[in-house]
C-alpha cells in the first residue's frame, strides 16, 4: 500500500514528553546556578526566580502546542490509512464514505485538492465509536489554534495545561491502538 505525500515525521506522545522534561531539567539548572554565568551578574535572587518561571511557563504553552499538533497529525494518520486501506469496519467505511463525498464536492466546484476537516474526522470518531473524548479534542484544537496562531487575541475560552492535553492524548493514543485495525496502527508506527 503506497503512502505518498505522507512525511512519517510525526512526533509520538513519549517524543513530546521526553523534550519536555529535558528542557525543564535544563531551564532550572540553568536559572539554579545563574551565579556561574555571567548574564545573571547583575541579577537579583527575585528578577531570576520570575525569569525561570517565565522561561518554564513560555515552554509549557510551547511544548502543549506541539503535542496538540501531534494529536492532529495522529487523527489524520488514521483516516488517511483508512481511507486508503480499504479495511472493513464501521469507522474505515465510514471514512471513505465521508472522502468520497468530499471527492464529488471537490470536482463540482472545479478544485483538484480534497480538503478533510480534523473537525468532520473527529465527528466520524465519536458518532461510531461514541467515545466522548472526540468531543473533548474538538475543544482542545481551539485551543491549538490561538496558540499556533502567536495568542494575539483575547482567547475568551478555557485554557488547557499540559498535564490536562497530555491526559487527553493518552486516550487518544490508546484509543487508536485499540479501536483500530492492528494493521492501522502498526502501518503509523512504522512510518517513522
Amino acid at each position: 500500500m503506497s503512502f505518498s505525500g505522507l512525511s512519517g515525521e510525526h512526533s509520538t506522545l513519549s517524543e513530546v514528553v521526553d523534550y519536555k522534561l529535558s528542557l525543564e531539567k535544563a531551564i532550572s539548572y540553568y536559572y539554579d546556578n545563574a551565579e556561574h554565568f555571567e548574564e545573571f551578574a547583575l541579577g537579583k535572587p527575585e528578577e531570576i526566580k520570575e525569569e525561570k518561571k517565565k522561561r518554564l511557563q513560555e515552554l509549557e504553552l510551547q511544548v502543549t502546542l506541539w503535542l496538540l499538533t501531534a494529536m492532529e497529525a495522529w487523527m489524520r494518520l488514521d483516516f488517511e490509512v483508512r481511507v486508503r486501506g480499504k479495511y472493513k469496519d464501521m469507522l474505515s467505511r465510514k471514512f471513505r464514505e465521508f472522502y468520497r463525498e468530499q471527492e464529488e464536492q471537490t470536482k463540482r466546484k472545479g478544485l483538484k485538492d480534497v480538503k478533510i476537516r480534523l473537525e468532520d474526522i473527529l465527528d466520524i470518531w465519536r458518532d461510531v465509536s461514541g467515545e466522548k473524548v472526540f468531543s473533548r479534542i474538538k475543544e482542545l484544537m481551539n485551543y491549538r489554534h490561538w496558540l499556533a496562531h502567536g495568542k494575539y487575541w483575547h482567547f475568551k475560552k478555557r485554557r488547557f495545561s499540559f498535564d490536562e492535553v497530555y491526559a487527553v492524548a493518552e486516550i487518544l493514543d490508546e484509543l487508536l491502538q485499540s479501536y483500530s485495525q492492528r494493521e492501522t496502527y502498526r502501518i503509523i508506527s512504522k512510518m517513522k
